[in-house]
């Protein structure tokens, strides 16, 4: 007999935990349509972009930390540009930086002296469109390789436009977004 009230006691706690799990399913996916239904009336009625509903909705200085892409257009190479926009800015020091997009902190020290050695100046921006750093925290992939992955595949974006916003020839674009794909196939197996 002590025997069956512990398995019904058990089976109590697995149909307790399954019922917990699917409140939390259920609560989840309330909240989640939530979110949806605030971004779509905040598109429709107050005509918000993308860049600020994630501005919006995302917490924390990193996560919210938005690049603008005319910075990509310059004659920097894509390393160099992020690493002087995010120094002069956002006031980020070397360590700070390399943390946000995982890559060497000598590296970004390199990278940022040989920014301001090809380009004095601050950055003029002068579009709306806009990435958030995180994006670029894969060093697997270059600079430039999560950039072109995330105009394509979330902003999905065509070659062409992504072309004529980084200053680059369209080819390029497709042989770099090719590569990522490559690389991403041989990480993933």
């Amino acid at each position: 007999m002590k025997e069956k009230k512990s398995k019904r006691g058990s089976n109590s706690t697995q149909t307790n935990s399954q019922d917990a799990a699917k409140h939390i399913d259920s609560e989840e996916q309330f909240l989640l349509n939530l979110i949806k239904d605030a971004s779509k009336r905040l598109r429709e009625e107050f005509e918000y972009s993308d860049e600020q509903l994630y501005e919006a909705f995302v917490k924390g200085k990193e996560e919210a930390l938005l690049i603008p892409v005319s910075i990509f257009s310059t004659e920097l190479a894509p390393s160099e540009a992020l690493i002087k926009y995010l120094k002069e800015t956002h006031d980020l020091n070397y360590h700070e930086i390399s943390s946000l997009i995982n890559r060497n902190e000598r590296g970004v020290w390199a990278s940022y002296q040989r920014a301001i050695k090809k380009l004095s100046s601050k950055f003029e921006i002068s579009e709306t469109i806009f990435v958030p750093v995180s994006i670029f925290a894969d060093n697997k992939l270059s600079i430039l390789e999560c950039l072109i992955s995330y105009l394509k595949d979330i902003k999905q974006m065509k070659n062409s436009k992504i072309a004529i916003l980084l200053n680059k020839n369209p080819s390029n674009i497709w042989t770099i977004y090719n590569r990522n794909k490559t690389k991403k196939g041989a990480i993933d197996e």
